[in-house]
């Protein structure tokens, strides 16, 4: 439920006429990379179903899957005490 969808982008081709209408609803909504679940919810259909309907199209080449949201770089221990600090401070003024 946590995999991501992104559309393969083919050069603009897109899918062919003989795909399915949720097929291709699921194929624009992850132009904008989104989680199974988050697919779900917008196309209102059961997780398992939008599941079945992905594995199709990553097969043909359409779309292509990430497992986890690309990684961030948290800030260091002293950033995090310098706000923790001036957040002090400034409550208890």
């Amino acid at each position: 439920m946590e995999t991501l969808l992104e559309t393969v982008d083919a050069g603009g081709a897109g899918l062919p006429v003989t795909a399915g209408r949720h097929e291709q609803m699921l194929w624009r909504l992850c132009r904008h990379r989104l989680s199974v679940a988050e697919t779900a919810a917008h196309l209102d259909l059961p997780v398992s179903v939008v599941t079945i309907l992905a594995c199709d199209l990553i097969e043909a080449g359409h779309l292509t899957t990430r497992s986890q949201a690309p990684q961030v770089e948290l800030p260091d221990l002293d950033t995090l005490q310098e706000v923790l600090d001036g957040l002090r401070r400034r409550l208890s003024a």
